[in-house]
């Protein structure tokens, strides 16, 4: 596999000189530091359930974390832990489906497996704060996922809106080529971009010579398809300075960077969806990225880092429920593989200085399980776990433990104690900055921010 440094690409697949991308490095860094530093999430969505034995403490400030959550112990102080939540749409035997971070019901009839095939009921976390958050970055937010033949589908809950699922994309190599430059020898793509610049100066010719014969409103159409154009090439050059502006990182190492089959989880697929993550934000490509774990569905799925023999998150989680200590063991192992790749992604951002302190003071890291609180229909009792406080806004440092959803008629009802999970997704709008939004997702279940989650 070649491999080749951002730099090396980005110069040789645009003539530049080095001279040239030094010089346009050390502005665009300076010009950063006159700056206010952005604020940036990364969510992780995860399946299958994440059962209140497995994060549960004492509400307050956090003494020794469960074992699942243990990874997290030396960030204590920014670890915040909040449950139960409902989520009342898409309700399926494994989780909302869509509505995990829409909090939307689908237009389509549900049953209790098909939430994950019917089409999503509004615009998901992730690409409402991305489409708030992305001004001037390459990307509004970055969605890593994987391909599970199982279901022959991504088990992504990233949505734009209403029956507009946002793909995910699942071959991290690629991923990396659309945000850093094509992976190919110097010589290939500084002919190929050539070619593709000699015909982009063809057209914009031939454009101008036919507009000549053309009435008002054909000139206007035209006109608008020119500006497209500049726009095009405006938007090229941007990102080429942005990449150009932070330091050389040769994207993943990976010979088969795709999930296939039931194989099962391997450490370098996912450790290189958050090292993607991670290079993105520092290089402001974008402010938002969301790395899923078959963050929609129950998936047969191993994680072969845990075990060579582990084949089923799923049935880990049967066994679990049924008091099988192996598989008790298995499924803390698998939490604590899961917070351990949180940990390493916070270990790199306060390693990386940014203004007055390093890019951790700016960045919030949520995790969402879309099964919720326990593998079957544990739609009323979800935690979400966060690792920041970019604002100053939120209680981190502590376990906070809500009254559980009370129904009326078997339907849970909001009240100012029991909280929607779009609730705590405000509050995290907030946290970054965005205090505005003061709702989210289905408005008769959303009351706005959880006082109890804030600072």
């Amino acid at each position: 596999m070649i491999r080749l440094t951002r730099r090396h690409a980005l110069a040789a697949g645009l003539g530049l000189t080095t001279s040239f991308v030094d010089t346009t490095a050390r502005r665009l860094r300076a010009e950063a530091q006159e700056q206010v530093a952005p604020k940036r999430v990364v969510i992780v969505t995860h399946s299958n359930g994440f059962h209140s034995r497995d994060y549960t403490h004492e509400p307050g400030p956090w003494g020794t974390l469960n074992p699942c959550l243990s990874p997290l112990a030396p960030y204590a102080d920014r670890l915040l832990v909040a449950a139960p939540f409902y989520n009342p749409h898409d309700r399926g035997q494994h989780g909302n489906g869509w509505a995990t971070l829409s909090v939307r019901p689908s237009p389509a009839e549900l049953s209790q497996n098909n939430n994950i095939t019917i089409p999503p009921g509004g615009i998901s976390l992730d690409r409402y704060l991305g489409k708030a958050m992305g001004r001037g970055t390459v990307q509004d937010s970055l969605v890593l996922g994987f391909y599970n033949h199982q279901h022959d589908m991504v088990l992504c809950p990233s949505s734009d809106g209403l029956e507009q699922p946002h793909p995910a994309q699942t071959n991290v190599l690629v991923a990396y080529a659309n945000l850093f430059g094509e992976l190919d020898e110097p010589a290939v793509m500084k002919a190929r971009l050539a070619r593709r610049q000699r015909i982009l100066d063809h057209v914009v010719v031939d454009v101008g010579r036919v507009k000549q014969g053309l009435g008002a409103d054909e000139r206007a159409k035209l006109d608008r398809y020119l500006t497209s154009i500049d726009e095009l090439e405006a938007s090229l050059v941007s990102q080429t300075e942005v990449a150009a502006s932070c330091g050389a990182y040769e994207g993943p190492a990976l010979a088969e960077p795709t999930l296939t089959g039931h194989d099962g989880f391997r450490d370098e697929n996912v450790r290189a969806r958050f090292d993607l993550a991670f290079e993105a934000l520092r290089c402001g490509m974008t402010n938002v990225a969301h790395v899923s774990l078959f963050g929609m569905g129950s998936a047969h799925a191993g994680w072969k880092m845990v075990s060579s023999s582990h084949t089923s998150e799923h049935n880990s989680h049967h066994g679990a429920g049924s008091g099988d200590l192996e598989d008790q063991a298995l499924i803390t192992n698998i939490y604590q593989y899961v917070f351990g790749e949180v940990a390493h992604l916070w270990s790199r951002l306060l390693d990386e200085p940014e203004g007055e302190g390093t890019m951790a003071d700016n960045t919030l890291v949520v995790y969402v399980n879309s099964c919720g609180g326990k593998h079957h229909y544990g739609e009323e009792s979800h935690a979400v776990v966060t690792l920041g406080n970019p604002s100053g806004t939120l209680a981190a440092g502590r376990y906070v433990e809500l009254p559980s959803p009370e129904k009326t008629g078997g339907v849970v009802v909001p009240s100012p104690s029991h909280h929607c999970i779009s609730d705590m997704y405000v509050t995290i709008a907030q946290a970054l900055g965005l205090d505005h939004v003061t709702t989210f997702g289905d408005p008769d279940h959303c009351q706005g921010p959880v006082p109890a989650i804030i600072a």
